[in-house]
């Protein structure tokens, strides 16, 4: 749900006051992703709880199976612990790019 004129027109500059109070960086890659996020939550508040339930379901399969995959990335997560969100993304990544390789 859209929550047009709801709130003030949310800005960069609201974001990077906050940010500065906050002692977060206003020009790191993570800073930019987070920015990204906080629009998004901001005017559509329902994607809040939409993003948790997709990476929640999303993983659910994979941490009940995770013991018994048979695939080469699986030995990069511990298996003994559910695979985060965080672990997810940043070990999927790391593993396309070993797979890919760096472009010549």
């Amino acid at each position: 749900m859209y929550l047009f004129g709801e709130y003030e027109d949310l800005t960069n500059e609201d974001l990077d006051l906050l940010f500065w109070k906050l002692k977060i960086p206003l020009n790191s890659n993570g800073t930019n992703y987070i920015r990204e996020a906080i629009f998004e939550c901001y005017y559509y508040p329902d994607l809040q709880k939409k993003l948790k339930d997709i990476f929640r379901t999303a993983l659910e399969r994979l941490n009940m199976y995770r013991n018994s995959i048979d695939c080469p990335i699986m030995q990069y997560f511990d298996i003994e612990e559910n695979i985060t969100p965080k672990d997810f993304l940043e070990i999927v990544v790391m593993y396309l790019h070993q797979q890919k390789g760096k472009k010549k």
